[in-house]
């Protein structure tokens, strides 16, 4: 497949995965998204793993892959915002405060006006 072409298949597998999210379809966003990823390059590759590991932690049997494909991203990212929130998001969900709040503290020094990250911050009692 031309790789540009390869690409606008991707651009669009997420776009549908981003609608299959909000409408609380994972199944289908976890497709979506994973037949997006070999596709993708560069920031839009990274959202696609953010978005999957977003459907995946929606799943307790598979939030552990979630959290797997978050750390990938952050190795090559360190600061990349968005995984960081998710991860943060996870933690938080399995009860991991330390965690949690290490993650989201990250964010914070990245955005210290941000208003999620400020929030479960809060929630956790910090």
């Amino acid at each position: 497949m031309d790789p540009a072409l390869g690409r606008e298949v991707a651009a669009e597998a997420i776009e549908r995965g981003i609608q299959s999210l909000a409408q609380e379809r994972y199944w289908e966003a976890i497709r979506l998204f994973e037949s997006a990823i070999p596709r993708a390059e560069g920031a839009l590759r990274q959202q696609a793993r953010i978005l999957l590991a977003r459907a995946y932690a929606k799943n307790p049997g598979w939030v552990k892959q979630g959290e797997e494909l978050l750390l990938a991203v952050l190795k090559e990212e360190p600061d990349n915002l968005d995984a960081l929130l998710q991860l943060g998001r996870i933690y938080k969900g399995q009860g991991l405060r330390s965690r949690a709040l290490g993650t989201l503290r990250r964010a914070l020094e990245l955005d210290p006006a941000h208003a999620e990250a400020r929030h479960l911050i809060g929630d956790l009692g910090s």
